[in-house]
């Protein structure tokens, strides 16, 4: 994607994610400032997502936060390693449901996650955006890959379906679009991605 390009899908999504906060804050959500039960688990992203999470690290956290992020970068791919069998193309079952529940059954966080806040809060992923708990706190420390509420999911699916319907778009993992900007792009596994279709 050339650098013009981009900035305009940057800009765009930018003002989608402020309509998104806008409507999550009408469904009363039981998150809170500090609260990080469902920050354990792989995290996907839209392709389109990459340039913007990518620039605002670049430009907005210090040099010690980088580093930080790049030593939690190199133990999640250890840890990668360790869970998913080395094969040629891994499937986004592999990736998205699999791994999800190794990485939130062992409690291994988020590389953003910090003092029980996310550093990339502003341009966090659709994917966190509208993961809203259904219950309060008790429930995500019962369950912590719990769904999100039915409001919450509901437009989720919706907004993902208007960007797919205007950006052919792809999922990819958080970690692996993050690893290229840190030289750690040797450590990625093929997937096998799929464009996604509107539900």
């Amino acid at each position: 994607m050339d650098s013009t390009t981009s900035h305009i899908v940057s800009k765009w999504f930018e003002k989608k994610y402020r309509e998104i906060d806008l409507q999550l804050a009408d469904l009363s959500p039981q998150c809170a400032k500090g609260c990080d039960w469902c920050c354990y688990q792989s995290i996907e992203i839209l392709n389109w997502e990459e340039p913007l999470i990518l620039e605002f690290i670049n430009s907005q956290l210090s040099k010690r936060q980088k580093n930080r992020i790049k030593k939690k970068l190199i133990d999640w791919f250890d840890y990668l390693d360790q869970k998913i069998p080395l094969k040629p193309i891994l499937t986004t079952e592999d990736v998205f449901e699999k791994f999800q529940q190794m990485q939130g059954g062992d409690r291994k966080p988020c590389i953003f996650l910090h003092k029980h806040e996310c550093l990339i809060y502003p341009v966090r992923p659709i994917s966190c955006r509208t993961h809203v708990a259904e219950q309060k706190v008790l429930g995500c420390i019962e369950n912590p890959l719990q769904d999100s509420s039915d409001e919450a999911t509901n437009l989720r699916i919706r907004i993902l379906n208007e960007i797919i319907r205007k950006l052919p778009s792809s999922l990819e993992l958080l970690n692996f679009a993050v690893a290229k900007m840190f030289e750690l792009g040797y450590r990625k596994r093929p997937i096998e991605y799929h464009t996604l279709e509107a539900l």
